[in-house]
């Protein structure tokens, strides 16, 4: 856990800065907050206000928690609030940690809502999206959370390394959504499109909707703090020791992945390998030998194509760095074993920050 993290116990909350302006037009789906974590993209996030602004079930509290080291974002979301009649609450915070877990966290911190959602500032909801995941929590009651379909992300052939993967045995064709013990799963782009719900092993965190009650229990993993890979599956593994995961096939969104505000390729790597295996350790203590090899080789696998993609273009150095950054997470897995203990899911962080409308609601308090 941070240092700043820890420095939180009890009744004694770290106060986070910020700002937060009422409502300016008729709320329209009561109960409901989304937290959107979001780093150096200031003008993804006016882009996605506006989206939210229109849709006809917009959440009734926004929450922009920020880990930006400027404030270019923090005036971006204030001029919109200011020039825009939106049908929910906005609040802005600044966080003193960046990175995707750590953000997410301190968004449900502030967050009170019967139903609260995540979503990636480079996504866009369709009309009805956060309604149809609200139905499916109001009428499923085993459930605690629900994916949201990228519809602009299926029905895609697959790369290379998963038709290797197939070929070599490293992993059975399964459905898409489900955690195969040698903790690999299927890509979700090889799904279409439908309706209803399936019932699944994890979420994207970058489209999801939950009970707000099930984060009295978990929170976010404070050993994957930082940007991730793998943090919303370690997450979703948790969560269904209290209930069950579903995938709307209803709620529409669309990720179009920005470029800024990424990591680079050897932090990458070393995620890809350390994060897995952490999870592998934490969640899968019963694979069989067979499947711990798999796993290995699916590391090895992946390593190898990068050497050979640096080999075809050895002017663009990210595959190599990948490959450099995925055995140094290798060594480290090796020689400092990953333990698992999750600290408790008590908060942290409270907002202390301006509220600039008097008429504010304190949605998320």
């Amino acid at each position: 856990m941070s240092d700043v993290a820890s420095q939180a116990t009890g009744s004694s909350l770290l106060p986070l800065q910020g700002w937060r302006i009422a409502a300016k037009d008729a709320i329209r789906l009561p109960g409901a907050c989304l937290i959107l974590p979001t780093y150096k993209r200031p003008d993804l996030i006016v882009s996605l206000l506006s989206v939210l602004a229109a849709l006809p079930d917009a959440p009734a509290a926004v929450i922009v928690v920020d880990g930006s080291p400027d404030d270019a974002t923090g005036s971006a979301s204030r001029e919109w609030a200011t020039a825009n009649s939106a049908p929910f609450e906005l609040t802005y915070v600044k966080t003193p940690i960046a990175g995707l877990p750590f953000q997410r966290n301190v968004g449900l911190d502030i967050c009170f809502s019967d139903y609260v959602y995540f979503l990636d500032d480079d996504c866009v909801p369709e009309p009805g999206y956060f309604r149809a995941i609200r139905d499916v929590l109001d009428q499923h009651p085993e459930v605690v959370a629900v994916a949201g379909l990228i519809t602009n992300e299926l029905n895609r052939p697959l790369a290379l390394r998963w038709r290797l993967r197939f070929a070599l045995g490293l992993l059975p064709r399964i459905e898409p959504g489900i955690l195969h013990d040698s903790c690999t799963s299927v890509p979700p782009s090889v799904a279409s499109v439908f309706a209803g719900i399936k019932y699944v092993d994890m979420f994207p965190g970058g489209a999801s909707g939950f009970r707000r009650a099930i984060f009295d229990n978990v929170r976010y993993s404070p050993y994957l703090r930082r940007y991730a890979t793998g943090e919303d599956l370690e997450m979703s593994l948790r969560m269904r020791r209290y209930g069950a995961i579903a995938w709307c096939g209803d709620a529409h969104v669309a990720h179009y992945h920005a470029a800024a505000g990424r990591i680079d390729s050897f932090q990458r790597g070393y995620m890809d390998t350390w994060n897995r295996n952490y999870i592998r350790r934490g969640h899968l203590l019963h694979a069989s030998f067979v499947n711990k090899l798999r796993f290995w080789l699916d590391i090895f696998l992946a390593m190898t194509l990068d050497v050979f993609g640096f080999l075809r273009h050895p002017l663009q150095p990210r595959r190599l760095m990948h490959c450099l950054g995925m055995f140094c997470g290798v060594v480290s897995s090796v020689v400092y074993p990953p333990k698992y203990r999750e600290p408790d899911t008590r908060p942290q962080f409270r907002f202390a920050g301006a509220v600039l409308d008097s008429r504010s609601s304190q949605v998320c308090r």
